[in-house]
C-alpha cells in the first residue's frame, strides 16, 4: 500500500477514535433538575358598612292648672300652677364601615426533571493490520450495525482481496 493511502487511511481512523473516545468518555446519563418556586400573596378584603341616623328632638309640656278655690267668706280665690315636663327624645344611628383585610400567602412549587440518556453507538468502524502468509502486510476495513440489543452485523474487506459478513455479539 503507498504511503499517502496508509496516511489517509490512518487519518480516517484517528477521527473514528477520537470521536469513539469522545462517546465513551461522556456521561451515560445527565440528569437535570429544576425547581421553580413562587410565592403568590393574596390580598383578599371584604367591607362592611352598617348605617344609623341620630335625631334628638327635645320638647317641653306646660300644663296649666287653674284652681279656683272659695273661701268660707264667699270669696273666691284663683290659683294658677304651671306644671312642665321636658322630654328629650334622641335617635341615634350610626355609620360603621368595616374593613376586614386578609393576605393569605401560597408557595407553588414546580419541578421538572430531564434526563438524558446517552444511547448505545449504532454504528462501529473497525481496521487492522496483520501479515499474510507469504508476510506482505494485509490491512482490513470493517463496518457494523447493531441490530437488536447486543447483536450486530457488518461487512470488511482487506488488502488481500478478501470481503465478507461479521456476525458479532457484544457483552
Amino acid at each position: 500500500m503507498k504511503p499517502a493511502a496508509l496516511l489517509a487511511t490512518g487519518g480516517v481512523f484517528l477521527l473514528f477514535v477520537g470521536y469513539a473516545l469522545g462517546r465513551y468518555v461522556a456521561p451515560a446519563r445527565v440528569e437535570e433538575r429544576e425547581r421553580v418556586v413562587t410565592k403568590v400573596v393574596e390580598v383578599q378584603s371584604k367591607t362592611k358598612e352598617t348605617s344609623s341616623e341620630q335625631n334628638q328632638s327635645s320638647s317641653e309640656r306646660i300644663v296649666y292648672k287653674t284652681r279656683f278655690v272659695q273661701k268660707p267668706d264667699g270669696t273666691v280665690v284663683k290659683t294658677t300652677e304651671a306644671a312642665s315636663a321636658k322630654e328629650r327624645e334622641s335617635r341615634a344611628e350610626t355609620k360603621q364601615r368595616e374593613t376586614e383585610v386578609r393576605y393569605v400567602d401560597r408557595i407553588q412549587e414546580v419541578e421538572k426533571t430531564k434526563i438524558v440518556e446517552r444511547s448505545s453507538p449504532a454504528w462501529g468502524v473497525a481496521v487492522g493490520a496483520g501479515l499474510s502468509s507469504g508476510l506482505n502486510p494485509v490491512y482490513r476495513g470493517e463496518l457494523s450495525r447493531s441490530i437488536i440489543g447486543p447483536l450486530e452485523a457488518g461487512i470488511y474487506a482487506s488488502t488481500a482481496r478478501e470481503m465478507g459478513v461479521v456476525a458479532r455479539v457484544r457483552f
